[in-house]
């Protein structure tokens, strides 16, 4: 795809084996890499086993685009077209032709970036992850009590 959108910069974060291959650089993950994450036109995640991840969450609650693999947490999480474009893992056709499109299209990439936002808030704050706990605790403080 690097030679289709040459005015764009591609980096692998946090790939610190990996090796240059063409336009892409390779970085790892500090704090720095934040800042830069906003103003991607997208972040890849073409994991082929994944919890989840991080950088999903990180990327939501900055309105970037995602596209991932359909593997571990993501699909629990993530709602393919709407939030995130979800494919299957070692597809690299599949990838390719989905990466184009979105890259051909500022509104789709906005309109999952902005749906991206909502979930990050409507789950993943600091805030709603606290009160998500807190009702877990308080579900089992119950549970245990009706045991006694």
């Amino acid at each position: 795809l690097a030679p289709r959108f040459p005015g764009l910069l591609w980096w692998w974060v946090g790939g610190v084996a990996a090796e240059r291959h063409g336009a892409v650089e390779v970085r790892p993950w500090t704090e720095e890499t934040a800042p830069l994450l906003a103003r991607a036109s997208l972040l890849l995640l073409p994991s082929r086993a994944e919890g989840l991840p991080l950088a999903l969450l990180e990327a939501w609650s900055l309105a970037t685009p995602v596209v991932a693999s359909r593997v571990g947490g993501i699909p629990e999480v993530a709602e393919d077209g709407r939030n995130a474009v979800l494919l299957p893992p070692g597809e690299p056709a599949t990838w390719t032709r989905e990466v184009e499109r979105l890259l051909g299209d500022s509104g789709l990439r906005a309109a999952l970036g902005e749906a991206g936002r909502a979930a990050w808030r409507a789950g993943f704050t600091a805030a709603a992850m606290a009160a998500r706990f807190e009702a877990l605790l308080a579900t089992a403080r119950r549970r245990g009590a009706r045991r006694r």
